[in-house]
């Protein structure tokens, strides 16, 4: 084997041990589209009496994005990992939801806490004021 043989293999091994390291490096710092599922998820459950509707509709989004992500590439999750999804889109819904019905009631209620003044209002601009029917 010559001298620049040998050099050229040692550059080969050298690149090729470099290539390896970087793949790792750069693996271990990016989260699978299941952990960015689930982390915005259990950020959404945590948080969700406290996000404003511009809020969820930016977490909306960001799930969406998530979602094409891996229906692009569904067929390489594993059952586990698309019931981990599943499982996660199901809390996120259900947050969304009971978040929904508290909003509903708190406006039900301050509704309930204006209505005699409403109504005496109403009356009163038909020309039918309460005081007139007693």
């Amino acid at each position: 084997m010559n001298m620049n043989t040998g050099i050229i293999m040692k550059k080969n091994v050298l690149f090729r041990l470099l290539s390896a390291a970087a793949c790792i490096l750069m693996s271990a710092g990016c989260a699978t589209t299941t952990d960015k599922i689930n982390s915005l998820v259990d950020e959404a459950v945590e948080n969700s009496g406290n996000l404003t509707p511009e809020e969820w509709a930016q977490r909306d989004s960001l799930l969406e994005e998530y979602l094409l992500e891996y229906e692009s590439d569904q067929e390489s999750y594993t059952p586990e990992e698309q019931e981990a999804i599943d499982k996660a889109l199901g809390r996120y819904y259900g947050a969304q939801m009971r978040e929904g019905i508290e909003q509903t009631k708190r406006g039900v209620q301050e509704f309930m806490e204006r209505l005699p003044g409403f109504i005496d209002g109403f009356m009163e601009g038909v020309g039918m004021p309460l005081d007139s029917l007693q």
